[in-house]
């Protein structure tokens, strides 16, 4: 069954940050290694990492800070509305204009 990229994308980033919450990684005291929760370095994990949801300590340990998890799940949210809410404009303004012809 397929579900889309954008699908895929969120599913992958939510199973990275619950990982690091079923691993008890919710302070730098409690860090762990990537490979200890079988996760890899990818272009999604260096996203959010740059966005402050995974926070590197050194050493190659990483912890996820919650309320920052909270507010990327917040703007990813707000990012497909807003796309939406484009994607309904353009389509209601063609066949607006297309029944008009």
């Amino acid at each position: 069954m397929y579900y889309g990229s954008g699908a895929i994308i969120i599913h992958k980033q939510n199973r990275m940050m619950d990982l690091f919450n079923k691993y008890g990684a919710i302070c730098p005291e409690k860090a762990v290694s990537l490979d200890e929760i079988g996760i890899r370095r990818s272009f999604l994990f260096n996203r959010m990492e740059k966005r402050k949801v995974f926070i590197d300590c050194g050493n190659k340990n990483y912890y996820i800070d919650n309320q920052a998890a909270v507010w990327f799940k917040e703007l990813r949210r707000k990012r497909v509305m807003i796309t939406l809410a484009v994607v309904l404009v353009i389509a209601g303004t063609y066949y607006f204009y297309a029944g008009n012809l």
